[in-house]
């Protein structure tokens, strides 16, 4: 595993790029003496798995881990983590999402799980997230329905981007129960759904009317001006 870095030369660093540098696996304490580190970059390199903990001792804002192999998530690796900003665990093999939510999470602006093989929307990511602003789960395997309450993320100050593009989406079920809900209590939604094998059927004609602002539900809006069907029908018109 990657070495320690030493308290006295280390312990000021505020950013610390370990990108492309083929890092296949990594101590548990590795980081433990970069107790002022919040930008870390660990972009591009072979890890498959990491400690629990092993951010414990950093300040972190800023996390990236896009572009390795990782393929499980032990559930406390970001564990005291209170001030994380932005997560890229982008363009890995994750399968399941397995992250503690906590309170280590009240700051977290970006989460950025493309590009993996994840095949389901995770609760924790409604209500786990207050101060989210973009969840992007492009290019995975999630679907094939998405049901109305996985459109429902706990209200904060502002909106938010949920990118669903390029997934195995055939239906996006937005009538159930809508109507008896609160639209209030939730995030207003940008919603992508682009590139997903979507169905000619009620549920996208619910969409169109979604698009034309003529449902009663105001808790997303689409950001895609035009809904395409899998058969390649536009509902745009």
């Amino acid at each position: 595993p990657f070495g320690f870095f030493p308290n006295s030369t280390f312990s000021k660093t505020k950013y610390l790029d370990l990108s492309h540098n083929q890092l296949t696996s990594l101590h548990k304490d590795t980081f433990e003496n970069l107790t002022s580190v919040a930008d870390l970059n660990l972009e591009g390199n072979m890890l498959k798995m990491l400690s629990n903990g092993i951010f414990s001792h950093n300040p972190l804002e800023r996390l990236d881990l896009s572009n390795n192999l990782l393929s499980l998530l032990e559930s406390n690796i970001l564990e005291n983590t209170l001030n994380l900003e932005s997560l890229d665990l982008s363009n890995n093999q994750l399968s399941n999402y397995s992250l503690k939510s906590g309170n280590n999470f009240r700051r977290l602006l970006t989460l950025n799980l493309a590009n993996n093989a994840l095949s389901k929307m995770e609760v924790q990511w409604q209500y786990g997230y207050p101060t989210l602003r973009l969840l992007n789960v492009s290019n995975n395997n999630i679907g094939p329905v998405i049901y109305d309450k996985d459109l429902h993320y706990s209200k904060s100050y502002y909106g938010m981007v949920l990118d669903l593009s390029y997934n195995s989406v055939e239906v996006v079920d937005i009538s159930s129960n809508s109507a008896s809900l609160d639209s209030h209590n939730f995030q207003t939604i940008n919603l992508e759904i682009k590139g997903n094998p979507l169905k000619c059927d009620c549920s996208a004609t619910e969409l169109k009317q979604e698009l034309d602002s003529k449902l009663y539900q105001r808790y997303f809006r689409m950001i895609s001006q035009t809904i395409v069907c899998d058969s390649g029908e536009s509902l745009k018109d």
